[in-house]
């Protein structure tokens, strides 16, 4: 996926907690249908994980006590996107989101290149 596209949706991952809930999915299914589902989901719900790593902690202290069992709002949201789509996208999505994570052992310092790319 080229470096820009990687950009850009880095920047929509790290604002999905600021837009209204009643438009996030339209929008990001919107983009994501735009980009082509098959090469760009699995980099989106990358980000989107990795921005629930990075601040999970700070929200935790600044929202409101989380019951025991409910998502934290960016995994909902990623799982919401992720049901939005075709069984065959997602699977292609999941097989993506291995081969990625099988790779950061290897190629470190190669971000969110996939061998598959499209």
């Amino acid at each position: 996926m080229d470096d820009a596209v990687c950009s850009v949706l880095r920047v929509f991952a790290n604002t999905v907690l600021h837009i209204p809930e009643h438009r996030r999915l339209v929008l990001f299914h919107k983009i994501l249908t735009t980009l082509g589902p098959e090469c760009s989901l699995w980099l989106f719900l990358c980000l989107v994980l990795e921005e629930h790593v990075i601040h999970s902690q700070e929200e935790k202290m600044s929202a409101r006590q989380q019951d025991w069992g409910e998502l934290p709002p960016r995994q909902e949201f990623a799982l919401n996107l992720a049901i939005s789509w075709p069984p065959f996208t997602v699977i292609v999505t999941c097989n993506k989101l291995v081969k990625y994570v099988q790779s950061l052992s290897v190629e470190k310092g190669k971000l969110f290149k996939h061998p598959d790319d499209c």
